[in-house]
């Protein structure tokens, strides 16, 4: 992994990535845009959104699986701890859906 606390801006084949990627873009402090990025999500015609989907899907069931302050660094999010975002993320982009398919 790169040398730095933003490893997934230099390597998009990084794990997890795309949604640490996607997360900075839409929801860091300089460019939060919660509602585009619910729309992005839905996007079905876009690898991006179908990958961004697909790694979030694993990070919701088991967060351990990133990087320690890794979403942190993405989203300075102020919900007090990765799960406790996670949660609210996910409820605010697929509301009751969950996570694993039934």
């Amino acid at each position: 992994m790169p040398n730095t606390r933003r490893y997934w801006l230099e390597d998009p084949q990084a794990p997890f990535a795309t949604f640490l990627s996607v997360i900075y873009n839409y929801l860091n402090p300089e460019a939060y845009d919660l509602e585009t990025l619910q729309r992005f999500v839905k996007r079905s015609d876009q690898p991006k959104a179908v990958r961004f989907n697909l790694e979030f899907r694993e990070i919701i069931v088991n967060p351990k699986v990133l990087p320690q302050h890794a979403l942190f660094e993405a989203s300075d999010y102020e919900h007090g701890s990765d799960e406790a975002f996670l949660a609210w993320l996910w409820r605010e982009l697929y509301g009751d859906e969950p996570p694993e398919p039934s």
